[in-house]
């Protein structure tokens, strides 16, 4: 591939806008299926399956990026995710039967991780070193503003319109993605090394920082935005032991996001209120992101792990809640409803946002500057994992309880996590 070049070049925007659709596919159809599989007649364990194989087969894809990233350039590995995710997308009209609403949903999440982590590392392909931190930032917007605008909307148009304008639209974002990626003008050699970086969630407000590449030939490990690679070094494989604490902590938090995505609009069914908290919900997460970078550097890798967690508990506990209260005789009006669950989504959204930096951070200075891509892994295995594991394991719940309660589960297994994370502030100061 051709030198680097600054930020806003023609190959650039090319891929912003790839990337931008490609995920615009992914975002809303994360609450939109499972209210397809539950018209279909499936239960909450089934429901919660639908996430939780989606974010499964992204798992799988990341951990097998080697011999994909030898048999694929970078830019056709972002063709070939988007085109299977715009291919498969309408295939869930054939059927509401949770056996190929699942198999749709895996080839889905196998195309969504080949985007992220290929798109990423094409960022440190394109972009000068000196203009790195402005390039990620800039990608982890276009990754992240599908989950702002194209969540609530999918939902409230599968509500108040039908399935099929969802469906269609998302497709052809994603279609439409394939032509841009294979339209950047360079391309790099099979085998060469590259520089990656993920970028699938909002984008941090850190600069960035020097992360080194797998000296493997093209096997970038996906890392978080705020991680920029510079010239290729030798990477040192960190003990995991020390990079669990956080990992869980994390997870914790991401059961409840994994719960929320794919449950709150069943959940809370008064007409636009999902919409809604889900729009609030994304916006406190980029905002609570964005708040923790800013106070993180002051207080220390891991202070603000505990108000995250205490946060994102709060308010899953408002979701439970809203969601008892909508599915309750007693309620007078749904304004309570209402109230609860987009001030809970909120909360929840802020603490998410915080633990999701501030474990990054931890889980980066804890493996040493050799050891970003085993770092990386590990932060987006729990992310990733976390998500699907919160809506199988919250779908599971419900079928003897309810909304209301598994919710309130979700609550205190985020809460139970507490002391790891105060032990976790205490130990980095």
């Amino acid at each position: 591939m051709s030198a680097p070049r600054a930020v806003f070049s023609r190959d650039y925007l090319l891929l912003l806008a790839a990337v931008f659709g490609a995920l615009s596919n992914y975002a809303p159809l994360l609450s939109v299926v499972p209210l397809w599989a539950a018209q279909g007649g499936a239960g909450g364990g089934a429901v919660g399956a639908v996430t939780g194989v989606m974010m499964g087969a992204t798992v799988v894809t990341q951990l097998a990026m080697r011999p994909l990233l030898r048999a694929l350039s970078l830019r056709r590995m972002v063709a070939v995710g988007a085109l299977v995710m715009g291919l498969a997308t309408p295939a869930y009209l054939l059927s509401t039967a949770i056996g190929p609403v699942l198999a749709v949903s895996a080839l889905r999440g196998a195309g969504f991780a080949l985007v992220v982590v290929a798109g990423a590392a094409l960022v440190s392909e394109l972009v000068a070193d000196t203009h790195l931190s402005r390039g990620t930032g800039f990608f982890g917007l276009a990754a992240g503003l599908p989950n702002v605008a194209m969540l609530p909307l999918g939902v409230l148009v599968a509500q108040q319109v039908g399935f099929l304008p969802v469906v269609v639209g998302t497709t052809l974002l994603a279609l439409v993605a394939v032509p841009l990626a294979l339209g950047l003008s360079t391309d790099e050699p099979r085998g060469r090394q590259v520089r990656a970086v993920d970028l699938s969630s909002p984008p941090s407000p850190h600069p960035a920082t020097p992360a080194p590449a797998d000296p493997a030939p093209a096997d970038p490990a996906p890392a978080d935005p705020s991680e920029a690679t510079t010239a290729p070094t030798l990477t040192v494989h960190p003990p995991l032991g020390p990079l669990v604490a956080p990992a869980v902590v994390f997870l914790a938090t991401a059961l409840g996001l994994g719960a929320a995505l794919t449950f709150l609009p069943l959940a809370v069914p008064v007409a636009g209120t999902a919409s809604v908290a889900l729009l609030v919900l994304s916006v406190a997460m980029i905002v609570g992101r964005v708040g923790a970078g800013a106070l993180g550097d002051g207080r220390g890798p891991g202070a603000l792990l505990l108000p995250g967690v205490l946060l994102s508990g709060g308010g899953m506990l408002g979701v439970a809640l809203a969601a008892g209260a909508a599915g309750s005789p007693w309620t007078a009006s749904p304004t309570v409803t209402v109230l609860l669950a987009v001030v809970g989504a909120g909360l929840f959204g802020l603490g998410f946002g915080a633990v999701q930096n501030d474990s990054l951070v931890v889980i980066l200075r804890r493996s040493g500057r050799g050891g970003h891509g085993t770092a990386s892994t590990v932060w987006n295995i729990a992310y990733d994992g976390g998500t699907g594991l919160g809506a199988v394991i919250v779908g599971a719940v419900l079928v003897g309880t309810g909304y209301g309660w598994a919710f309130g589960a979700t609550a205190v297994g985020i809460l139970l996590v507490a002391p790891v994370a105060r032990r976790l502030a205490v130990r980095s100061r």
